[in-house]
């Protein structure tokens, strides 16, 4: 009974670390993607930008907060608190620098696919993420700061 315990654990580990890793979002409304990275910290998953297929430098003009109002995004977490809940990821929150508000996210997979639901009393859109290998993600890695400073944007709300 322990080794079963013990293997459907393992399995349940090993399917939630597949999250981590790096990833293309979805374009923006100039058609450029994000390039970002899925972490885990705590249990929990968090993830962060580092690049932008058109080289552009992305700054937070819409932020409600003062304090960060004006900041580079170049690794500043903008999901944050996810969990592992069966098949998804859930119960985290989601920033969107293009509005300045916070929604909740989910995500889970489908058919290889990262989906990325951003929602705001049950309704919102579903994006798609394409998981980047080592060698896509190679030429944006001298833009990615590092894990001690993304810590640091995590936000604690």
């Amino acid at each position: 009974m322990k080794k079963i315990f013990a293997l459907c654990l393992m399995a349940l580990l090993s399917y939630a670390e597949e999250l981590s890793g790096y990833y293309m979002t979805h374009a923006n409304d100039k058609g450029s993607h994000t390039i970002v990275e899925i972490f885990q910290k705590d249990g929990k998953y968090y993830v962060y930008g580092f690049g932008n297929t058109d080289g552009a430098t992305t700054i937070d003009t819409q932020n409600p907060d003062p304090k960060l109002k004006g900041r580079n995004l170049r690794g500043a977490v903008f999901v944050w608190g996810l969990t592992p809940d069966g098949d998804e990821w859930d119960n985290g929150k989601i920033y969107n620098n293009a509005n300045g508000k916070t929604y909740d996210a989910k995500m889970w997979f489908d058919k290889g696919e990262l989906k990325v639901k951003a929602t705001s009393w049950g309704f919102g859109p579903t994006f798609t993420w394409k998981k980047l290998s080592e060698e896509e993600v190679k030429p944006y890695l001298q833009n990615k700061p590092s894990m001690e400073e993304v810590i640091k944007t995590i936000p604690q709300k």
